[in-house]
């Protein structure tokens, strides 16, 4: 389970085609972590959307102004990277390597990766537009648990070919709560008889301090020989974990405006069905949010979008310490 948006750092980085941009570094709370990034070894940053890019990280304690060299691992990695269209419309979820102690982690995007789970590098910035770009990171604290602390940056690509923005739209709910989509070999939309039939149900349960929210995931893979879609059962562990899932608010001009959320997913052991929970304090908003559910059923990890209007209410049940007073 995860709590939405902890930001503790927030870079400021623009850059486009065949043009020189500024570099931008700001703390942004209390926990005291300074990010930086150098795109291609330079702050004078010059990128062309698509093309192959070196992207170097390293974070500083703002009250000692040393450099953090030590990171703690969660779900197999130190640092976990998003990479979203500001529209929503595409995404990867990539690991920069740390290097030893130096503090530095780098990742190069827009090209293909031996790391297999860094498998949606090759497509990360390849079309024009403004991406957001989110990183968790855990440092080491001692015996303290390590919490993903994220920050955001805003990212603005250029090519000869314009990109326009889609429109997020709700998926259509069935009568019990509901999503169905189809999806075809390489997870694009498709219809009834294509590779995969998944579905998504949200559910809302009050709480005193905040709603839970439930999404319980179901996959189903077509049979050509009975013509018919199966059940998946099983799912092998990617980083760790049966399911990975991303939400991210509709709402929001900025990455740091909008709601970030990383789930995981064990696997249930008294039903097919994968569960992915999020405990709202009142911090995501009402409005369309994105959602894509991360599984590896075989080799291949597999990214499914859905579309989902909230709305709930803050209801806290009979009993809480509020409703006491």
């Amino acid at each position: 389970m995860k709590t939405p948006k902890r930001l503790i750092a927030l870079f400021l980085l623009s850059f486009a085609a065949c043009a020189s941009l500024s570099f931008v570094s700001i703390e942004a709370n209390a926990r005291g972590i300074r990010g930086e990034l150098t795109l291609n070894g330079t702050h004078d940053l010059q990128l062309e959307a698509g093309k192959a890019a070196e992207f170097r990280f390293r974070f500083t304690d703002t009250a000692s102004g040393k450099l953090i060299t030590k990171f703690k691992k969660l779900h197999q990695r130190s640092m976990h990277l998003v990479i979203l269209r500001s529209d929503l419309s595409t995404i990867a979820h990539v690991h920069p390597i740390q290097f030893g102690d130096t503090g530095e982690f780098v990742i190069f995007l827009n090209q293909k990766l031996f790391d297999p789970d860094n498998f949606q590098s090759p497509n990360a910035i390849s079309k024009s537009g403004e991406y957001y770009l989110y990183a968790e990171i855990f440092p080491d604290r001692g015996n303290v648990y390590p919490v993903a602390e994220i920050a955001s940056l805003t990212v603005t690509a250029s090519s000869d070919k314009t990109t326009d923005n889609t429109t997020l739209a709700a998926d259509a709910v069935s009568s019990n709560g509901e999503i169905v989509k189809y999806f075809g070999q390489n997870q694009e939309p498709s219809n009834w008889g294509a590779a995969y039939r998944v579905s998504l149900k949200p559910a809302v349960v009050p709480g005193c301090d905040g709603n839970l929210i439930h999404f319980d995931f179901e996959l189903k893979k077509w049979n050509p020989e009975i013509e018919f879609y199966e059940i998946v059962y099983s799912y092998n562990k990617w980083l760790g974990m049966a399911g990975h899932a991303l939400m991210v608010s509709d709402v929001g001009g900025t990455p740091e405006a909008k709601s970030f959320v990383h789930m995981h997913s064990m696997k249930n052991v008294t039903t097919h069905l994968l569960r992915y929970s999020i405990h709202d304090r009142k911090e995501v908003p009402k409005g369309l949010q994105k959602i894509w559910i991360q599984v590896k059923p075989g080799d291949e990890v597999l990214t499914f979008p859905f579309v989902i209007d909230y709305s709930a209410e803050y209801l806290p049940p009979a009993g809480c310490p509020s409703q006491l007073n």
